[in-house]
């Protein structure tokens, strides 16, 4: 046995933090426990978002808009998910909210930094989101939720993980958990 048995992922051997991860005494545990079934996989694979600000959560949408040709006109400050514009098409809206709404209309799953209304066609689990109300992201709103994996070249796929995942659910592991293959990430929250 060579995984981590604390409640503390600093130990972990399998599934590790990634640099400059903001931990969460919520989500501390429940990282800890998954690395015995990440090392009894084989598996390696890290924690690449636990806890994020609004401007973090900001910040993420812009690279997100950068990444897909998107283009933009605010920064990741706090000065900036307050920033209120006048659109020609929507009226007033935050100076994100239209880049925002275009990730999501091209499949990005990504919450905004603060509750918005999303402007153009959105499908999720069979309805239109256009014109409703979305909430900021849970890695902002609670400290509950964590990513495993994202963006790895050598893995395009979290297909591995995921069964890892479930496993650990099975098991007793106190976590909800979906796959966001946009972001190529398991996203959790613990229960």
């Amino acid at each position: 046995m060579d995984w981590n048995t604390t409640r503390n992922p600093e130990k972990n051997r399998y599934l590790t933090l990634h640099h400059g991860v903001a931990r969460t005494p919520e989500t501390d545990p429940a990282i800890a426990q998954l690395d015995m079934y990440f090392g009894r996989a084989g598996l390696r694979q890290r924690i690449t978002s636990i806890h994020r600000t609004p401007p973090e959560q900001l910040k993420i949408i812009l690279l997100y808009a950068r990444g897909h040709g998107i283009p933009t006109e605010f920064s990741p400050d706090w000065k900036d998910i307050m920033r209120v514009v006048d659109d020609p098409q929507y009226g007033k809206i935050f100076c994100w909210q239209r880049v925002w709404s275009e990730l999501l209309s091209r499949g990005i799953i990504i919450n905004p930094p603060m509750q918005a209304r999303c402007l153009m066609d959105y499908m999720r689990n069979g309805r239109n989101m256009k014109g409703s109300i979305i909430y900021t992201s849970p890695h902002v709103a609670t400290w509950k939720c964590f990513d495993i994996g994202g963006w790895s070249p050598e893995d395009p796929t979290v297909e591995k993980e995921w069964n890892v995942v479930q496993t650990a659910i099975q098991s007793g592991v106190r976590i909800r958990a979906q796959v966001e293959r946009a972001n190529n990430c398991i996203h959790c929250e613990v229960v």
